[in-house]
């Protein structure tokens, strides 16, 4: 549970075969693979972990004590900060493994975390002998500790907050905090120590986040907290969790590391490795996977669990289950996409996969080759299709997924290269409230004066949006290949009637909408969503009430009995791009002559031939029925 302060709580049929078995062949991802990082002891454990993170050394190294836990658990910060491992040593003799780690690293600065008496001045005297300096954070007790090394770190990104009387919740913070790059805070439950009041009050933090449960910090506390984040949970396994969904978007699920939850040393120094590669450190009891867990990995894809420790601390069966709880891949979607000839083009990095659970995430791929060749020979393509209506030349790639027994596909269309590409500006409008559907194809006029539809992506998340405010917005799309742009610029305005006055055409709007030729009065809603109105042969007369369709740009109305006065309204359709109006009772053309979009216009058979009012937009049109 988190709360936030004060509210608590044209193929060949072979070919086509081929095709559709690349792109549809559904493969599912075996189960998570497991690896143990342990020693005989706690000591050499943290040694293994830290021979895992840093095997090429480390100028730098964290040495805490093995025995207790107040001082050594706000130490993962600094690991992050000096791309330290966390080593552990007994509090009077510097440990026999962890001195021999200390050489193989060429450590030249060991961090001493806490007094003299979690880290005696003995160790000082041995550490000088290996010719490592050291500099000693310690505080008068754990809690002036931790302002210490929040001191030495900073605040600018904020601060964690936890207990400071049991050593789990500073634990599942750990990681987190050191990727974070903030300091852990430890407080007592009743109220804050004045050395982390005077601290809050000094310090700019621009949020903290407090993991707390039923009793470990009272209101008291809480409330002297500025800007604080709640992240509780009913005991320390549901607190790590939800405080692993909370920053899941920060976080990498590829690896994971899980320690017991029963002791501290093991997590501890599992936390400087998880946050080289911000990796959620799980924490578990001695027996059993808690529910909220095995929810959290159901809906994560990991390939790698890394268990701290022996089977004593996770059991073998324990393992076994934690292996079979990820989710898997049971469909990786197909790549479409376009390039000019002749171009650089960037293989994808990633592809989407849809899991067992339905959810849909990024995954890396790995191409067959490392570069593709847009010159159109095909020299480097396993795939290659030609389209016989165009000079288009389609070429399909193969890639693999780490795990995945399947593969992904990308289709790479190559366009001729053709120079510059124009794209007119986009205008739409939008309801307010309601989605807006940005268009997936673009026109664009190329310098051999030709049109052609290109695929955009536009810069928001999705190509749907819902615009609650009313006003003008302004997009941008990329059509791949070419560096013009696109632009889009949107209007969002209130929802109102629309009235047609010819019955017949609302009846056509009403038919395109609904299949329904009557209805209940219509809206901007309704008549917006319209591009592509088909009305031949209805018998309108009249187009008032048209001037609404704004996002209108395909619009066919041959063999009605339309008139001059009754085409008024198309003056205000802007976006139009193809118009047919032949065969009807039009004497002058002079209200189309604003229509400066329009590349495809049919006239013929009304009651005049006489189109030179549309001289200004007649060297635009591509597909025509008259000539000037």
């Amino acid at each position: 549970m988190i709360t936030r302060k004060r509210s608590y709580t044209f193929f060949p049929l072979v070919l086509s075969v081929i095709l559709l078995t690349l792109l549809f062949t559904t493969n599912v991802l075996a189960s998570a693979s497991s690896n143990r990082i342990m020693g005989d002891d706690r000591y050499k454990t943290a040694v293994a972990i830290s021979q895992t993170g840093w095997p090429n050394g480390a100028a730098n190294a964290i040495l805490t004590t093995g025995e207790n836990f107040p001082d050594a658990l706000s130490a993962a910060p600094l690991a992050h900060k000096y791309n330290a491992p966390i080593l552990l040593t007994e509090a009077d003799v510097l440990n026999a493994d962890t001195a021999t780690e200390l050489q193989r690293l060429k450590v030249k600065k060991v961090y001493l975390i806490g007094g003299l008496g979690a880290i005696s001045e003995n160790i000082e005297k041995q550490l000088a002998k290996l010719s490592i300096s050291t500099t000693r954070i310690a505080g008068q007790d754990r809690y002036d500790t931790s302002v210490q090394i929040a001191k030495a770190l900073g605040t600018s990104k904020g601060a964690f907050v936890t207990t400071g009387l049991d050593f789990p919740d500073a634990i599942s913070v750990a990681p987190l905090a050191a990727a974070q790059g903030m300091p852990i805070l430890l407080v007592p439950p009743e109220g804050l120590p004045s050395s982390t009041q005077s601290y809050l009050t000094s310090s700019k933090i621009p949020q903290i986040y407090v993991l707390n449960g039923n009793n470990e910090l009272s209101d008291n506390v809480i409330n002297q907290l500025p800007q604080a984040e709640i992240i509780t949970g009913d005991d320390l396994y549901e607190r790590n969790v939800n405080l692993i969904q909370y920053f899941a978007d920060n976080l990498n699920f590829d690896v994971i590391y899980v320690a017991t939850g029963n002791d501290f040393p093991d997590a501890l120094a599992a936390s400087a490795l998880a946050q080289k590669s911000q990796a959620p450190l799980i924490l578990l009891p001695a027996a059993g996977i808690p529910a909220p867990l095995s929810s959290l990995l159901r809906s994560k894809l990991v390939h790698t669990i890394n268990i701290i420790g022996g089977y004593a601390a996770i059991s073998a069966q324990t393992e076994s289950s934690l292996q079979s709880l990820p989710a898997q891949i049971s469909s990786v979607d197909p790549i479409t996409d376009s390039v000019a000839d002749k171009t650089k083009y960037q293989l994808p990095k990633t592809a989407t996969a849809t899991l067992t659970d339905s959810s849909k995430v990024q995954v890396p791929v790995t191409w067959s080759l490392s570069s593709v060749n847009t010159g159109q020979s095909g020299a480097n393509n396993s795939l290659i299709y030609n389209n016989s209506n165009s000079t288009n030349t389609t070429y399909v790639y193969s890639g693999t997924i780490p795990n995945y027994a399947g593969s992904v596909t990308l289709t790479l269309t190559v366009n001729p290269a053709v120079g510059t590409v124009k794209f007119d500006t986009i205008n739409a409008v939008a309801v307010q409230g309601f989605s807006y559907v940005f268009p997936s194809t673009v026109s664009g006029l190329r310098s051999d004066n030709t049109l052609q539809q290109y695929p955009v992506s536009w810069n928001v998340s999705a190509t749907n949006t819902s615009l609650s405010t009313i006003g003008n917005y302004t997009f941008q799309g990329t059509v791949a290949g070419i560096s013009q742009k696109v632009n889009l610029t949107l209007n969002v305005v209130a929802n109102s009637p629309v009235n047609i006055s010819d019955g017949n055409l609302a009846a056509a709007v009403r038919y395109q909408l609904t299949g329904l030729t009557y209805g209940n009065a219509l809206y901007l809603s309704d008549v917006l969503k319209i591009t592509t109105l088909v009305a031949n042969g209805k018998y309108i007369s009249d187009l008032s009430g048209i001037e609404n369709f704004k996002n209108l740009t395909d619009l066919e109305l041959g063999y009605n009995s339309l008139t001059t006065s009754g085409i008024a309204s198309l003056k205000k359709l802007t976006n139009l791009k193809a118009l047919i109006l032949n065969n009807n009772l039009i004497s002058n053309f002079t209200s189309l002559s604003s229509l400066t979009h329009l590349n495809s216009l049919y006239l013929t058979g009304n009651t005049t031939t006489d189109y030179s009012p549309l001289k200004g937009i007649y060297k635009n049109l591509n597909y025509r029925d008259f000539s000037i």
